[in-house]
C-alpha cells in the first residue's frame, strides 16, 4: 500500500481592520463589546460587518454568543404617525395633489404610513400613473 503523505492546512490569514490583533488578547475583547454597544445603539448587522471589516456572519455570530437579543428582520419598527402629521399627509395628498411617493420623499415617512394614513382617513386614492 503506498504512503500518501499529509500535509498540514495553511493557517488562515486574518483580514479586515482587525487583522493586526491576536485573536486572543483583550482587543478581541474591545472589539466584542463594541459591537454589542454598536448594536444596542440601533446599528444594523450589515452596516457593523461593513465597518469593521468583519462578515455578517461572524458579526451575527459574536452577538449571539454574547446573548445579545436580536432584533427581527427589516429593523425596528416605527410608531405610527401622529394625528397632525396624517393630516399633513391628507392636505398634501388632497389639497396639493402630491404623490404618495413624493410625500414620503419629503417626509421621511415610508410609502407605507403614508398610504396608511390616506387609508384611516378614507382618501380615496388617485390610480397610478407612471411618467414616461
Amino acid at each position: 500500500m503506498p504512503q500518501v503523505a499529509i500535509t498540514p492546512t495553511p493557517r488562515r490569514t486574518r483580514t479586515g481592520a482587525n487583522a493586526d490583533t491576536p485573536p486572543d488578547d483583550g482587543g478581541r475583547k474591545a472589539a466584542i463589546a463594541d459591537i454589542v454597544t454598536r448594536y444596542g445603539r440601533g446599528d444594523s448587522i450589515r452596516k457593523i460587518a461593513a465597518e469593521t471589516g468583519r462578515s455578517y456572519g461572524n458579526v451575527h455570530r459574536i452577538l449571539v454568543d454574547a446573548n445579545v437579543t436580536l432584533r427581527p428582520r427589516g429593523g425596528t419598527p416605527q410608531p405610527p404617525l401622529t394625528t397632525a402629521q396624517a393630516r399633513t399627509v391628507v392636505i398634501r395628498y388632497a389639497q396639493r395633489r402630491q404623490s404618495i411617493k413624493m410625500i414620503a420623499a419629503e417626509t421621511g415617512w415610508s410609502l407605507k404610513a403614508v398610504r396608511g394614513a390616506l387609508a384611516d382617513a378614507k382618501v380615496r386614492l388617485r390610480p397610478y400613473r407612471r411618467d414616461s
